[in-house]
């Protein structure tokens, strides 16, 4: 429970994340109607997956700005997508 106040912005928050969610999963989900995206997969769980990823990714450079270097991150993911780490 969040207390006074803070409930308004607790709301305000979800809503955005809530938003930032579903824009995805539409996007995800159209790209599976195109033939584009494997039909196997969750869109809204590929969505919260890619808000994590993105979450974390924005919590590691705040912890530590020196230690993450945002491509090579992202230069890793695309390696796991294509399914070329191993």
């Amino acid at each position: 429970m969040v207390p006074g106040d803070n409930q308004e912005l607790a709301r305000i928050l979800d809503d955005g994340r809530a938003a930032t969610r579903n824009a995805l999963t539409a996007v995800i989900q159209a790209a599976i109607n195109r033939g584009e995206y494997n039909p196997d997969i969750d869109p809204m769980a590929l969505a919260n997956l890619y808000v994590a990823i993105y979450t974390g990714l924005r919590l590691c450079k705040l912890l530590g700005p020196r230690n993450v270097d945002p491509d090579s991150v992202l230069a890793a993911l695309r390696i796991l997508v294509r399914g070329d780490l191993l």
